[in-house]
């Protein structure tokens, strides 16, 4: 009975172990890659009031090269 309970115990070990290592190399693996020179954008909305909601938008795009550029759009 004493050894079905430490076998246990190794196995659930091992297996959180396991866990920690496959989540591990899931957090180190590189994000799929851009070609060069595509720009990484976001947008949202910057200014809003409860009468019109949005009524200033914000696009931002990130250049490989460090180089930035946004456009504000009213609504």
């Amino acid at each position: 009975m004493k050894a079905k309970s430490i076998l246990s115990r190794c196995r659930l070990l091992i297996n959180i172990l396991v866990l920690a290592l496959a989540l591990g190399a899931l957090a180190a693996s590189p994000s799929p890659t851009l070609a060069a020179g595509d720009p990484i954008c976001e947008g949202g909305c910057v200014d809003w009031n409860a009468q019109q909601g949005c009524v200033r938008y914000q696009y931002c795009c990130v250049y490989d090269n460090g180089n930035f550029c946004c456009i504000y759009e009213n609504q």
